[in-house]
């Protein structure tokens, strides 16, 4: 998917981004549209290599960077959109100032929360060989991110519009937005409990499986 959206906007890309000046937009632009080919890759290979119990228990040390830069990516993109809605504007001090302390507000709190997060995640070899080592639990707390995200979005469109068009923009929001992201979550609900399911049945996967793996990665192995 990533090759396939790069190969549709190169042609636009290598017009307007690479045979310009380098500017602070233009590196910006570059560093989040190419970080995803590097995170990705190695978020996805990540933990497959060994499936012994000690590999899984240093897979957070590895991850932790490369979801650092995955949600790195995620805001430097967000960067690039505000800048971009500035620039719309004619470059409103008001808007760059109000935007400037919004998006502080709502990543910096993201950061820590991913921080946290991964700080606490627990990993354990997996029942099939080809997936290597599997999440076992973490804190509860990654969910608040993307609240924090939708948060984000919804206070920048409610600063950027005027109140009263957003008004009237209600019935549009609710028919293009909130439906079809409502049957989305309950696609993605669905699909979730089949796979929960479909895992739970799996006699490899089975809570007797899961204590005593638990139990031999608790003992050192020199």
């Amino acid at each position: 998917l990533f090759l396939y959206d790069w190969m549709l906007l190169l042609p636009v890309e290598l017009d307007v981004v690479w045979s310009e000046k380098l500017q602070p937009l233009n590196v910006l632009y570059i560093i989040q549209r190419y970080m995803p080919f590097v995170d990705t890759i190695g978020l996805l290979f990540a933990g497959k290599d060994d499936c012994s119990c000690l590999s899984c228990a240093h897979v957070s040390e590895v991850s932790s960077p490369r979801t650092g830069m995955y949600i790195t990516g995620i805001a430097l993109t967000e960067v690039v959109l505000a800048m971009r809605t500035q620039a719309l504007w004619g470059k409103d001090i008001r808007l760059t100032v109000g935007l400037t302390i919004f998006f502080v507000g709502c990543w910096v709190p993201n950061f820590y929360i991913v921080h946290r997060w991964i700080d606490s995640e627990t990993y354990m070899p997996s029942p099939l060989p080809w997936t290597g080592c599997v999440i076992l639990g973490g804190k509860p707390i990654l969910f608040l991110g993307w609240v924090i995200l939708m948060v984000y979005k919804a206070g920048q469109l409610m600063y950027v519009l005027d109140m009263v068009s957003v008004i009237h923009l209600i019935p549009v929001i609710l028919t293009l937005m909130l439906i079809p992201g409502f049957a989305y979550c309950v696609l993605f609900f669905s699909l979730s409990m089949m796979a929960l399911f479909k895992f739970s049945s799996l006699s490899s996967y089975s809570p007797l499986r899961k204590l005593v793996c638990l139990d031999h990665c608790s003992v050192p192995r020199w």
